[in-house]
This record gives structure tokens, sequence and C-alpha cells, in this order.
């Protein structure tokens, strides 16, 4: 979503729904962990009122164990955080109710989910 254009997000949601598209990818940066800034709660709280597409949510900042009960609430099926970020990477995901978790939770660059069926996202945006 951070390369969706902002001033026609609306009718850019709209013909996503139209074409069934599987889930929005929001990529959720600090300027910390990397040096970007991108969207936050807000941002993924009104897009989870306004459309049925699921958000696929990646955390790519600092001290994920804060947020994540946050953007968990949206009811978003996906939820990535980076393993390095935390203190217990597996302790965080846990923090994911498993009703939310469809796909589970899962951890970039990690391929062990305490489920055994954790996702991964591979980042191309370079960390600070």
């Amino acid at each position: 979503m951070m390369c969706a254009d902002f001033l026609n997000l609306g009718k850019q949601i709209e013909t996503m729904e139209a074409k069934a598209i599987d889930y929005l990818h929001i990529d959720i940066m600090d300027g910390h962990y990397v040096p970007n800034f991108t969207l936050g709660p807000d941002f993924c709280r009104s897009l989870a009122e306004e459309t049925k597409i699921p958000l696929d949510i990646h955390l790519m900042i600092e001290n994920p164990d804060s947020y994540i009960p946050i953007f968990a609430a949206f009811g978003s099926p996906a939820l990535y955080l980076h393993p390095e970020t935390s203190y217990h990477p597996l302790r965080s995901l846990q923090l994911v109710p498993l009703s939310k978790r469809k796909p589970p939770a899962g951890q970039h660059r990690t391929p062990f989910h305490p489920d055994g069926q954790g996702r991964r996202v591979h980042m191309t945006v370079q960390k600070s």
C-alpha cells in the first residue's frame, strides 16, 4: 500500500475489490529499524473499516511488542515482525490472538513458527 495513490485511494480500493485481490500488504516503518517512515495504526484502522480485503501487515519497527496488539485488533489475518527487533520473538508472536492467525502470524526471514506454519516476507527496503 505504500505505493498507492493516496489522493485516489478510495477508487483504487474499489478496483482491487472488483478484481478480488487476496490481501493488501501494508509496510509499517518507523524511521528507526528502517530509514523510511510509512503508514501506521490510524491508516490501518481506517482501511480495515472501509474494505473487506484482508490486511497483510508487515511491522518493520523497533519494539514491536508495544504495537502488535494494536495491529492485531484490526482483524488482520497476517502479521509479520522481524525477530531481531524483539527480545523474545516467539513470545511476540503469541501476542497475536490465535483467532487472528489465518494464515498464522510470522517472522520475516525466519522459517520457524510455534505451530510450524509461519509465512515469510522477504524485505526489499534496506534497514538502517
